[in-house]
């Protein structure tokens, strides 16, 4: 009988704390769709924020080291988010449109890629700088015919670097 009313206790307990608990959010409105989202934002790690843990080790620091050049080179700033879900919200660009605005990475002259294998989607978001340099309808190309064949061949790590490639020559400087 102890067990019973302790059990009973913990589940009253844990929905007590429940209820009470406030899910702070703002509304962000991006063109068309109003969304919701969560103030806290995942933390900027580096220039791959790998939080779906797609990448290996060997992996990340290839990507990394693409990065970093061409970054060194050219002064892009590139950013790279893996995430396996951006509940409460519906909206994957506009989801990577928030994440860039609030890391603001460097300069103004940047892109994050957002992709997830678990949600099968990825988007390019640029900074107002880069799009003029990168116009959607070429953001959506590299999306379509190079990131995605390799996706589909279940070669996730191919297909953003790929994508970083053709990002990287289409880029003027």
């Amino acid at each position: 009988m102890p067990i019973k009313l302790f059990s009973l206790l913990l589940c009253f307990l844990s929905l007590t704390m429940a209820i009470g608990q406030k899910t702070d959010t703002l509304l962000v409105s991006h063109k068309n769709p109003v969304e919701t989202f969560p103030k806290k934002l995942p933390e900027l790690m580096g220039v791959i924020n790998d939080f779906e843990n797609d990448f290996s080790v060997e992996e990340t620091k290839e990507l990394t080291q693409l990065i970093k050049t061409d970054e060194f080179q050219n002064g892009h700033q590139l950013l790279l988010v893996t995430i396996n879900s951006i509940a409460p919200n519906k909206n994957f660009g506009v989801y990577a449109t928030k994440l860039l605005k609030q890391w603001k990475y460097k300069n103004s002259n940047g892109i994050l890629i957002l992709f997830s294998a678990t949600l099968h989607k990825v988007w390019i978001a640029p900074t107002e700088e880069a799009q003029e340099e990168l116009p959607q309808e070429t953001l959506q190309q590299i999306i379509d015919k190079t990131m995605i064949p390799e996706f589909k061949k279940g070669n996730n790590f191919e297909g953003i670097k790929a994508g970083l490639l053709a990002l990287m020559e289409n880029w003027k400087n």
